[in-house]
């Protein structure tokens, strides 16, 4: 009898599932700009409740929940490092399509930004929003 939960086996499996996180930046205005970001799923846009077939585990997968934090957002023109986000942490959630839509201030003429996707095990044990 296997005793492993669908969630066990989720996470068997979330390090190696080809989700994707496409972003751009696109300027809204000359002082604001914002980062959209698309998730998908073996090519296709991620949908909370769909069935994917994942072809390298021979079996389907349904996504109920997708959350993600962002941290230490920080902007670049060319290799020079122009600052970071205010905020720390940014919580991305598949259901909450707004939350995929980020708005950063145009900081001198950024064209690249670089993120970490998780929170540090510090701030985990804290709480990222705490």
């Amino acid at each position: 009898m296997n005793s492993s939960t669908p969630l066990m086996i989720m996470m068997k499996y979330l390090f190696i599932l080809p989700i994707s996180i496409l972003f751009m930046v696109l300027s809204a205005q000359a002082q604001t700009k914002s980062i959209n970001f698309q998730l998908s799923l073996n090519g296709q846009p991620l949908e909370i409740g769909k069935n994917y077939f994942l072809p390298s585990i021979q079996d389907s997968i349904q996504i109920d929940a997708f959350k993600m934090y962002l941290s230490d957002l920080t902007f670049f023109r060319g290799n020079e490092k122009l600052g970071t986000a205010k905020k720390q942490h940014i919580l991305l959630d598949a259901e909450t399509p707004s939350s995929l839509k980020l708005g950063i201030p145009a900081i001198g003429g950024a064209d690249r930004v670089r993120f970490q996707v998780g929170i540090d095990s510090v701030t985990n044990m804290a709480g990222a929003m705490g």
